[in-house]
């Protein structure tokens, strides 16, 4: 794993531990990658041979390209027009069909939509696909596992509310007395 956590040196200035797990450290930058891969893999023998399709400006389609030519599953991503063209070029290099339509991220996935129902391919979303929850909610878990002891409180700076909400109940389960924030 890339993203072990790193004690800060901000821990001797504050007197308390602080470890910071680095998620730009996977291999496309951000945790997007997580679900992306999980639900990749809990895509039916039939669904993984027909690929899936998914709306997105940048991290969840990359993540989803990525792991899709790891594992052998096709791709189709349907980028809005102001995705940034390094994002576009990566998910091509990493093999997804690339379709740039749409001026926002609302038209991206009304064509993605109609994609996934005229060739019969899942559609992804990437805020609220239950299998995307569950693998980017590994984060939590992994934090507190790696930790190795009893842990005061996560922070989140930057996560989805849903994924926010899954490791704030996932985490509940295995550390009652850690804050999620």
């Amino acid at each position: 794993n890339n993203s072990n956590p790193q004690r800060s040196h901000m821990s001797r200035i504050t007197n308390m531990e602080i470890f910071f797990k680095k998620e730009f450290l996977q291999y496309t930058g951000s945790f997007k990658e997580r679900g992306a891969r999980y639900v990749l893999l809990s895509l039916s023998k039939e669904q993984k041979q027909r690929g899936v399709v998914a709306a997105s400006a940048g991290n969840h389609a990359l993540a989803l390209a990525y792991h899709g030519q790891e594992l052998g599953i096709p791709i189709v991503v349907v980028m809005p027009t102001i995705a940034p063209l390094m994002k576009i070029n990566a998910c091509v290099q990493c093999g997804a069909r690339v379709i740039v339509m749409g001026s926002h991220i609302g038209e991206s996935k009304n064509v993605a939509l109609k994609i996934a129902k005229s060739e019969g391919l899942l559609y992804v979303n990437g805020y609220d696909h239950p299998q995307i929850l569950a693998g980017q909610g590994t984060i939590g878990l992994e934090i507190l596992e790696q930790i190795g002891k009893p842990v005061d409180a996560i922070v989140f700076a930057c996560l989805a509310a849903a994924t926010h909400s899954w490791c704030s109940r996932r985490g509940q389960t295995m550390s009652p007395d850690t804050l999620i924030i």
